[in-house]
């Protein structure tokens, strides 16, 4: 009886504690999450003369909580729901990049009526004020620019990161499986700077390429300036040719020429060929780039000279690639 007594004791301590824990949990979890799900901005997105809506636009928020965003409904309206509380956020419809399935005719706008995320005026989402309706946007039309990304041997490159650049900010694309891009929705009036291959490319095979200004040129501001107007609203035929990166190294040169045989490189070239090699990463490790370039110079030349004779020819033509694509590397 005594032992009964005492297991009910302890399955009514247990009972305790599990309340106590559920209590501790709703007391101290249901503010967070009450905060995490508050905030909404909504709104209507129209056309240029603020009466037609337009739907399947996107809209998008942006703060340093993250992004959010909502596609414009039949009518035009929408809804960004679950924006986190005391922070601001810049919101914008329209751009070249569409991902509700709508036109990316449409210019990027940013409330209230600015064309860039600098100059746009943020909304607070707030325990006073989590909701903020007629956050309206009237959208224009934009022109667009196209072209085809090539290799230098002129075969076309897919997955390649080309952007429109004006002087505050960019709208990308990506090329296709043709290597042909298309910008949407880019403003009239503005002066347009083309490039492609850029550094980080987001579209995946960019970054194996050096990146290019148009038209042939390797800063924005040598680059030709493009400008799109309501009577010039196509600019198409804007090429690149993109030379692609090279990732060796001259200990790896050295390294190839080593291990080569006697029948594929006379020894007495070989050493001739690695002292260039080295004395080239000599000019290298003290920041003289020009002398290093001038002493593979050499060794491409002494290479073609020995080329068939005591160097064979498939030996000459890896050791000339290698050399001319560590050049490219140091002229960048």
């Amino acid at each position: 009886m005594q032992r009964k007594n005492q297991k009910d004791t302890n399955i009514g301590k247990y009972i305790v504690i599990v309340i106590l824990l559920v209590f501790c949990f709703v007391i101290y979890y249901e503010p967070v999450i009450a905060q995490q799900a508050t905030g909404v901005i909504s709104g209507t997105v129209y056309a240029a003369d603020s009466v037609t809506p337009l739907p399947n636009i996107y809209v998008h928020a942006r703060s340093s909580a993250g992004t959010m965003g909502a596609c414009s409904d039949g009518d035009g309206n929408y809804a960004i729901t679950n924006l986190a509380l005391g922070t601001e956020w810049s919101v914008s419809a329209g751009g070249g990049y569409n991902g509700c399935g709508g036109s990316e005719d449409y210019v990027e706008e940013y409330w209230q009526e600015t064309p860039d995320m600098f100059s746009v005026t943020p909304i607070l989402i707030s325990e006073q004020n989590p909701q903020h309706n007629e956050i309206n946007f009237t959208l224009e039309i934009g022109g667009s620019i196209s072209g085809i990304v090539y290799t230098a041997n002129g075969n076309p490159i897919s997955n390649v990161e080309v952007s429109a650049n004006g002087l505050i900010y960019g709208v990308p694309a990506c090329t296709n499986a043709n290597g042909h891009y298309v910008i949407k929705g880019l403003a009239f009036g503005h002066e347009w700077r083309m490039s492609a291959g850029v550094p980080y490319d987001w579209c995946g095979d960019g970054i194996d390429y050096y990146e290019e200004y148009w038209e042939e040129t390797t800063g924005f501001d040598s680059a030709n300036a493009l400008m799109l107007s309501a009577g010039n609203s196509q600019i198409p035929n804007i090429n690149f040719t993109l030379d692609e990166q090279f990732g060796g190294t001259l200990d790896e040169l050295v390294q190839i020429i080593d291990g080569m045989s006697e029948e594929e490189l006379s020894g007495k070239i070989k050493n001739s060929l690695i002292q260039k090699i080295i004395n080239a990463q000599t000019s290298i490790d003290n920041g003289n780039v020009g002398v290093a370039i001038n002493k593979l110079s050499a060794f491409v030349n002494e290479v073609e000279a020995q080329k068939g004779k005591k160097i064979s020819v498939g030996v000459a033509e890896i050791l000339v690639t290698y050399a001319e694509n560590m050049i490219g590397t140091l002229m960048h």
